[in-house]
């Protein structure tokens, strides 16, 4: 195991009720996986990282793309969703996958050097953002790609129910309400594209570039929100079934039918290349 000084995240991602909650919510960062993989552009043979890989779907991704000489490898600092991603993957019979627990930030990773990095959105949890892509530099060959998914400003992504949430708390998490362009870590600290594009310049990549994407995905209302976000943003227990009855009355809105919701989505994929 290698662990850098993002003590505070690797504790919430090691929570068994936070990591939890996360496999339920994940159909957001899932919607970016396809536009991730196409900009990624791997090709079979080719020896991948996919860092903050989570559970495990852009990893399988991955491997599915670079089939069936190449490998990946999947890192991240959660215990609990690297045990989901096994699962997923030996569900899935995928070979050349293999998963290390982590901190992509600090961590030397054994079968580097990569042909290229992927992220769907776990760069975005850094807490040394220059320091952490300089490392994702040095496990790459020269000239090796990087790519990764963010969303775009919080005020763009409408199903981000935080905000609504804060209302009812006693608590201020910054990762939960969705941290400032570049003040942290959190999902929207990218929001701003000037910060991650001097981020990766400082970090010695090149060849930068960014697509902005707006989709909306079908998913369930777990998506946006379930009771574990209550803990999160610091919603006492008392106020708990009113904060309930505000999300769900706020995202009737986008109610298709049943338990499916269209969720307006905005979100970047960036790429570059190590110098």
């Amino acid at each position: 195991m290698a662990f850098g000084g993002n003590e505070h995240e690797r504790e919430r991602w090691n929570h068994p009720g936070f990591a939890s909650g996360w496999r339920r919510r994940e159909g957001l960062s899932e919607a970016t996986t396809d536009a991730l993989l196409r900009r990624a552009a791997l090709v079979p043979g080719e020896r991948v990282l996919d860092i903050g890989c989570g559970s495990g779907p852009s990893t399988l991704a991955a491997a599915r793309a670079v089939a069936p000489s190449g490998t990946v490898v999947g890192v991240d600092f959660s215990e609990p969703l690297l045990e989901a991603a096994r699962q997923r993957v030996a569900a899935a019979g995928a070979g050349g996958v293999s998963f290390v627990l982590a901190d992509a930030e600090t961590a030397s990773i054994d079968a580097a050097p990569f042909d290229a990095a992927v992220s769907q959105l776990g760069v975005l949890f850094f807490a040394d953002s220059v320091a952490a892509f300089a490392n994702v530099g040095r496990q790459l060959v020269a000239g090796g790609r990087l790519t990764f998914s963010c969303w775009q400003p919080a005020e763009a992504n409408p199903w981000h129910v935080a905000p609504l949430l804060r209302r009812f708390a006693t608590s201020d998490d910054n990762h939960a309400q969705g941290a400032a362009a570049g003040s942290g870590p959190g999902p929207f600290r990218f929001g701003d594209p000037a910060v991650p594009e001097q981020i990766l310049a400082d970090a010695g990549f090149v060849d930068i570039s960014r697509d902005e994407i707006r989709a909306v995905a079908r998913l369930p209302r777990s998506a946006a929100y379930d009771s574990s976000m209550l803990l999160a943003v610091g919603v006492p227990e008392e106020r708990a079934a009113e904060a309930e009855e505000a999300v769900a009355s706020y995202l009737e809105r986008y109610r298709a039918s049943g338990d499916e919701y269209d969720l307006p989505l905005a979100y970047a994929i960036w790429s570059a290349a190590r110098r």
